[in-house]
């Protein structure tokens, strides 16, 4: 369905940290790379904030691309700070985010 979208896509790499990170990356369905697209529905596979109904199985759709200044002025949840990777839309040399509804 992702290759429908018109849009332009982008990869995004996880980035696990910490003692468990060899063990996610053996046994965990969620893979390592993927590629999103306007449009695109993506489906949370961690609990978040189960208070704001950010749970294991939430699903959303990518609405937008975001720099991560207008995350924190806004207050919305974001990734850990990731390096550039060819491919993945920039502003000003700042990594964009998927933005989800």
């Amino acid at each position: 369905r992702l290759e429908q979208l018109p849009a332009a896509a982008y990869r995004y790499f996880a980035s696990d940290t910490g003692p468990q990170q060899r063990t996610l990356s053996e046994h965990c369905i969620v893979p390592e790379e993927i590629e999103l697209k306007m449009g695109a529905q993506v489906m949370l596979c961690k609990n978040l904030d189960q208070a704001a109904k950010l749970v294991n199985g939430t699903r959303g759709k990518v609405v937008g691309y975001v720099a991560r200044k207008v995350l924190e002025q806004n207050d919305v949840r974001y990734g850990p700070e990731a390096p550039p990777v060819e491919g993945v839309p920039q502003q000003q040399g700042g990594r964009l985010y998927p933005q989800v509804e």
